[in-house]
């Protein structure tokens, strides 16, 4: 997970990968990645962190929505390369189903 550093997070199969060694850098410490296929992933974590790959991790390219600039998301789950689900630690759920372009809040709320 994040460490401090922002480099190391867990893969849905519990393994730890250091992001560092593949020359990653984000400021913030991100918390879970999903790969939806070899080459399509997802990485997310603090302050709205929410970052995409389509080359197995080589590069990772920022995507931003001011909806969720304050989330710290804690799970990401990729189903496939288009839908792919994010969750913070106060119950908001945000979903893409267009590879990561648009994003919609499916957040359920209990009283």
């Amino acid at each position: 997970m994040g460490g401090g550093s922002g480099r190391s997070s867990r893969h849905d199969d519990g393994s730890r990968e250091d992001l560092a060694r593949r020359g990653f850098r984000h400021r913030e410490d991100l918390s879970s990645v999903s790969f939806c296929n070899p080459q399509v992933g997802y990485a997310v974590g603090n302050s709205g962190a929410v970052l995409r790959t389509t080359d197995a991790g080589a590069t990772w390219v920022t995507l931003s929505d001011p909806s969720y600039s304050g989330s710290n998301f804690s799970t990401v789950t990729c189903i496939d390369a288009a839908h792919t689900w994010i969750i913070d630690g106060y119950g908001y759920v945000s979903t893409t189903s267009d590879g990561g372009d648009t994003w919609q809040d499916n957040s359920v709320f209990l009283d």
